[in-house]
């Protein structure tokens, strides 16, 4: 979960949607306090899954979205009632967003994979 964390990719940045709050439960930008790490990176988990020692993060700015489409989002107004904030919450052990226990378990079975693949791997 550590390396999930350490290596997703920062969320996106649309200043014209508000943050997600219980004012603004659906449609809305994430950060990592309400939609937990990032977005998931396979390959630089992988790079982390190989080293987490030596596990240098790329310094990566978040991307911006600014298109028609979110000016027709923004204008159509929120898409859930304002209430209880339904996304995980940063600091549980949920792994944010969609990372859930059937895609760590997917992870992990093809950490494994290709670990035996590698060159001199006993089979």
């Amino acid at each position: 979960i550590e390396g999930l964390r350490r290596s997703a990719r920062p969320h996106v940045e649309a200043p014209k949607m508000g943050l997600c709050s219980a004012q603004i439960p659906g449609r809305c930008a994430c950060t990592t306090a309400t939609c937990g790490a990032g977005i998931l990176d396979a390959p630089q988990a992988l790079a982390y899954a190989r080293d987490p020692l030596g596990y240098v993060p790329p310094a990566l700015s978040p991307e911006l979205i600014d298109t028609l489409e979110l000016d027709q989002a923004a204008a159509r107004g929120p898409d859930l009632a304002q209430g209880p904030l339904t996304h995980p919450v940063a600091g549980d052990d949920s792994g944010g967003g969609a990372v859930g226990a059937p895609w760590l378990l997917a992870l992990a079975l093809a950490l494994l994979a290709l670990w035996r693949r590698r060159p001199g791997a006993r089979t």
